[in-house]
């Protein structure tokens, strides 16, 4: 009697990722694509094109690469940004954060750029007051930087503070 080792599909299997993984998932894709073809057509297929089981199809195969990335993705967080880390459950938490189209800048980037505003302009000032030598006496000069130091902090927290109450208000 002959034993048949059966072999995990690709996407389970363990161990460096090799050729013949990446030829084995793409023929699985090329036959879910194909099903997908054929039951567009109005054909259609019985069964999944890629596992060969009789209970579903291609799209819904948990042996499909691309459905399985899809899953993992999600479980991962789909929507993470980048720039802030920021996770969007929903569609429109993504759609609010990054934008309605790939063009659009993140709320995290507007933010930066407002806080990098609001303290370049703070900034400037304190630059133009020192070059129309209004720093008489070291006291004076400090408290203009003690106040500068409080000006930029202010921005800060408000930065964070609407970061905050964005997050809780998605709670």
């Amino acid at each position: 009697m002959t034993t048949v080792e059966l072999q995990p599909s690709v996407i389970y299997r363990e161990g460096p990722i090799t050729c013949a993984d990446y030829t084995e998932a793409i023929a699985a894709l090329r036959c879910a694509r194909a099903q997908l073809e054929s039951m567009d057509g109005g054909h259609g297929q019985s069964g999944c094109a890629v596992c060969e089981d009789g209970g579903h199809t291609a799209e819904a195969c948990h042996h499909n690469p691309l459905v399985v990335a899809r899953r993992v993705a999600w479980a991962d967080g789909a929507f993470r940004c980048w720039h802030c880390s920021f996770v969007a459950r929903t569609q429109d938490e993504g759609s609010e954060h990054f934008g309605l189209n790939d063009e659009a800048t993140p709320q995290c980037i507007e933010r930066a750029r407002e806080a990098y505003r609001r303290t370049d302009e703070v900034l400037c000032g304190f630059a133009a007051r020192m070059s129309r030598g209004e720093w008489f006496t070291r006291l004076e000069g400090w408290s203009e930087v003690e106040r500068l130091r409080e000006e930029f902090r202010d921005v800060v927290e408000a930065v964070n503070a609407q970061a905050a109450a964005e997050t809780e208000a998605r709670i």
